[in-house]
């Protein structure tokens, strides 16, 4: 990790540069505070730091020589979804007044179609000193539905079922929620502003709301029997986790698919937690070529699938996931996606290049000299 100084002035700078740094890893950098205008991008210049290459802002206060460099950066980040069609969100972080004056400069001087950007590419994260949110021990006071398919229940039964219940441990299931590609929750206050992909609230005691949101609305919630939801759909359809299988059970179930390890492994009745980003990753740590029929591994290299699954999953997990597209819950992104070796890259490691396909409807990225198809 790394930390570049682009200015240490101060507000009333002449021939030098205001306050602000990068923290840097993998060519992937955190910019703290933006100065006081578009000398912030000669700064990034001289400091050999791609406007490009910054995938999250954190301004501390609203002060002009920390504040107003914001906007060149939107504006030049917001380029990168216009022009280049980039997928990865951009995430900004501040305290509720400086969220409110990035939106209000933004839409002040920049075109409306930068302004559409918020909420699905650029991020602004509202982050409060010192508080730690938390919803264990909160009541639900009500339920409010606003995208009524997410439900997979009768709507007032389950409004009814949760009202007034409180929420006290994981394992202590009242409903389940499938995330499926995007869902998240975000916790926030009674009166925060409505994001337009905020579908199911649960307003709590305490004057806190927790929100769902899906930007692709392909999340579901369902009631269950909080004494047997294990064995009920749809968790009875899941196989174990890697961290739990046995290579041999593993084995057999491979030997009766002749489909590609890549869809083999993305269904979860075979072996459940992994998804698209870390089946693409597998493969290339194993050096397999993705259209491999799962029934010709050997028992050996099903061990290694094993072990090499538990090892990313668990690289992952400690960097707090993959923060690919809008994922990013309560302002807290996964960083896992700087060691992201195929799965969105143009290059392995070793720079050959990177081919995308469509496997079973699936993005498919894979280094065709480092998994060569076995003949």
């Amino acid at each position: 990790m790394k930390i570049t100084m682009l200015g240490t002035g101060h507000a009333t700078v002449t021939n030098c540069y205001n306050t602000c740094f990068t923290i840097s890893e993998n060519n992937k950098h955190f910019l703290v505070d933006a100065g006081g205008g578009n000398g912030i991008l000669k700064q990034l210049k001289d400091s050999n730091i791609k406007p490009a290459d910054i995938v999250a802002m954190f301004i501390s206060h609203t002060h002009t020589d920390h504040i107003m460099g914001a906007v060149w950066i939107i504006r030049v980040i917001g380029r990168k979804y216009l022009v280049e069609d980039y997928k990865t969100p951009f995430n900004i972080y501040g305290n509720n007044e400086v969220i409110s004056a990035i939106r209000k400069m933004c839409e002040a001087v920049l075109p409306q179609k930068w302004n559409d950007l918020f909420e699905d590419k650029i991020i602004l994260n509202v982050v409060d000193t010192g508080v730690e949110t938390n919803i264990l021990n909160k009541k639900i006071e009500d339920i409010k539905i606003l995208y009524p398919k997410i439900i997979d229940d009768d709507q007032e039964e389950f409004v009814q079922t949760l009202k007034n219940k409180t929420f006290k441990e994981i394992d202590r299931v009242a409903f389940i929620s499938h995330l499926r590609m995007e869902g998240k929750y975000q916790i926030c206050k009674k009166g925060d502003i409505l994001s337009k992909h905020d579908h199911v609230i649960f307003v709590l005691d305490e004057g806190m709301e927790l929100r769902y949101n899906d930007v692709r609305k392909f999340g579901r919630m369902k009631l269950v029997d909080h004494d047997d939801y294990k064995n009920q759909l749809p968790l009875s359809k899941l196989g174990p986790e890697p961290f739990e299988i046995d290579y041999l059970e593993l084995y057999q179930k491979l030997k009766k698919k002749n489909k590609a390890i890549k869809t083999v492994l993305l269904d979860q009745s075979i072996m459940t937690g992994i998804g698209n980003i870390y089946a693409n990753e597998i493969c290339y740590q194993m050096h397999l070529n993705p259209y491999t029929k799962a029934n010709v591994l050997s028992k050996k290299r099903v061990k290694e699938l094993v072990d090499v699954a538990c090892e990313i999953l668990n690289k992952a997990i400690l960097q707090g996931g993959t923060t690919i597209h809008s994922f990013s819950a309560n302002g807290i992104d996964g960083l896992f996606q700087v060691q992201l070796k195929v799965h969105m890259q143009k290059h392995c490691p070793l720079g050959h290049e990177i081919k995308k396909v469509m496997i079973n409807e699936r993005g498919t990225y894979y280094c065709p000299i480092c998994q060569k198809a076995k003949r």
